[in-house]
């Protein structure tokens, strides 16, 4: 029986093991050092309370059927031997790796090392905490510097959140660029005017130089600020192993580290070309490939012709606080408004069901759209 060992149980590495271990003939070995996947595309609603942290976690021993999960890290991988390396000395052999670490949060900001982002689960549950202490005090400006995706989803998520509670507050966003989501350029206008109705004061095209304790320099000028979250982007976790790799693991047309063809690179710690720009750190992206592999696995196993892997992006949506979102399909038809983030949300909890099975989660759903800010633990 063939072994294969997955190293991470984001994205990438979790739907890979969902679909290889229905291959009887295929071990299948999840390394993990936590018990649950975490559907990271909500976690910025947990942040604020609109939903419970349960209701983005899936237990990995019980969703996932055949496969054995060590709760582990690897930190060491022989490409020659074929064996990886765990952080309780356990050496393990494989047959194919796929190696789905996923990324951390990238601070290049000096003064940003330690100011508090949004990457996981434990990282919103900290915002929620630092919101709350925020709402019983007197201070009243918060920026968040970077425009990404969690940047924009996070400061639109407060500012709903702090005009429930009838609270004046500052909210600044800092934009590197002069338009929000450089590659999709229906999408600026449209965020802007949702900012600017939810009292976020966008600074388009203002890059920010350096952050000192409260004080924000830009190269416009200096601001000063009672909160100050950063999410300037993400950098791969890469793994020590014979070979250096800089920025992730290039990977050739059928997701292998190029030069390793039993060895499988996903989601954020791999780099190829998409459309003539970086590879896309997206959950759908990781997704993707995860598919590609299981049936790239499958067709070596059985001896069949292998087909090269090609990225395809069906939609992006982006929330901009609680009622409205903006989405495209195919790059081509932008939908917005509260119809655009009814089914952002519907698809996402939909996916979640789909594993978790609990109607817990329907009951969570349900009442999220209806009230706002329900699950935020007021002491």
């Amino acid at each position: 029986m063939k072994r294969v060992i997955i190293i991470g149980g984001g994205f990438g590495g979790f739907y890979s093991a969902l679909g290889l271990e229905k291959e009887k003939n295929l071990e299948i070995i999840l390394v993990d050092p936590s018990n649950h996947f975490i559907y990271i595309p909500l976690i910025h609603e947990v942040s604020v309370g609109q939903i419970p942290k349960s209701a983005v976690k899936i237990n990995f021993n019980k969703a996932l059927k055949r496969t054995r999960h060590i709760k582990s890290r690897v930190i060491f991988i022989s490409f020659k031997d074929r064996r990886v390396k765990l952080d309780n000395n356990t050496k393990l052999s494989y047959d194919y790796l796929i190696i789905a670490c996923g990324s951390e949060p990238n601070k290049p900001i000096e003064g940003t090392g330690k100011l508090q982002t949004l990457k996981t689960l434990d990282d919103a549950k900290k915002i929620q905490k630092i919101l709350l202490d925020f709402i019983k005090t007197k201070k009243k400006s918060i920026c968040v510097i970077g425009e990404g995706a969690t940047g924009t989803e996070l400061i639109s998520e407060m500012a709903s959140l702090l005009s429930n509670f009838d609270k004046r507050v500052e909210l600044h966003h800092f934009l590197y660029f002069k338009r929000y989501f450089q590659s999709m350029p229906n999408f600026d206008i449209p965020i802007k005017r949702q900012m600017e109705k939810l009292g976020v004061i966008v600074h388009s095209g203002e890059p920010v130089k350096k952050v000192s304790r409260k004080e924000v320099i830009t190269e416009v000028g200096k601001y000063n600020f009672d909160l100050i979250f950063v999410s300037t982007g993400v950098k791969s976790n890469i793994i020590d192993t014979e070979i250096e790799f800089q920025g992730g693991y290039p990977i050739d047309n059928h997701c292998n580290i190029e030069g390793l063809e039993n060895v499988y690179a996903i989601g954020d710690v791999s780099k190829f070309d998409y459309k003539g720009d970086k590879s896309p750190k997206l959950a759908q992206a990781a997704e993707n490939q995860a598919n590609y592999i299981i049936k790239d696995i499958i067709r070596r196993e059985n001896g069949r012709k292998r087909k090269p892997f090609n990225l395809k992006i069906i939609a992006q949506f982006i929330s901009v606080g609680k009622n409205y979102a903006i989405g495209v399909f195919l790059n081509k038809l932008t939908v917005r408004g509260f119809f655009a983030w009814f089914m952002k949300r519907s698809f996402y909890f939909f996916e979640i069901f789909r594993r978790k099975k609990s109607f817990r989660l329907l009951k969570v759903y349900i009442l999220s759209m209806i009230f706002s800010n329900l699950f935020l633990k007021m002491d």
